[in-house]
């Protein structure tokens, strides 16, 4: 029986390369398909059913302000193993990500090695704590709970007054919260610390 990995992403240059590193230095049987949206992804997994191994979910595919949504839907579809790779090293998020139902979080600098690695132990079936293991990759974020929250409400686009009725804080402390952020994260303004986010919160 064929065994399927799916990889979504929404550049394909990185689905080709993780497909390489999958077929060349993991196990040259495993049919790897390549989908660019995440509605796709989802067909697919519900038409492939029981034959897939590993899901490799990129986090540029979805807004990261559904990852909560996202993956339990995901979950209810299929009990494979999720790989998240994400361009943001962050511990909350990570921890976000995980709690939603992801196997796995890997940020996408992480090295050729290390993501052989990871992979490797996913589909041998081995035990993988996500905590445990990858702390210098996904915990070392200079913020707060609560400033990387903020962060993530900025990152969308709320505005202050917005920010604080959703976390039920008030105004003047999502000030305070935001003027940490732009320290801690050596920018000038919440357009570059929305920026930073994206690229590296």
């Amino acid at each position: 029986m064929k065994s399927y990995i799916l990889i979504s992403d929404a550049q394909q240059l990185f689905k080709e390369s993780v497909a390489s590193l999958i077929n060349k230095e993991i196990d040259k049987d495993y049919i790897c398909k390549q989908y660019c949206t995440y509605e796709t992804l989802v067909q697919n997994v519900k038409a492939i059913s029981g034959n897939i191994k590993l899901i490799i979910l990129s986090t540029n595919l979805i807004d990261i302000g559904k990852i909560n949504k996202r993956l339990p839907d995901l979950r209810t579809i299929t009990k494979t193993p999720i790989l998240v790779i994400t361009s943001i090293n962050s511990r909350f998020f990570a921890q976000e990500v995980i709690d939603s139902g992801a196997t796995y979080c890997l940020v996408k600098t992480t090295s050729h090695e290390r993501c052989k690695e990871v992979i490797n132990k996913i589909l041998s079936g081995k035990q993988i704590d996500p905590f445990k293991e990858s702390k210098s990759e996904i915990y070392s974020n200079k913020l707060t709970k609560r400033q990387y929250e903020v962060l993530s409400e900025i990152a969308q686009g709320m505005l202050n007054k917005q920010i604080a009725n959703k976390l039920r804080i008030s105004e003047s402390t999502v000030k305070i919260h935001i003027s940490s952020i732009l320290v801690k994260l050596s920018v000038n303004n919440r357009t570059e610390a929305a920026i930073k986010f994206f690229q590296e919160a």
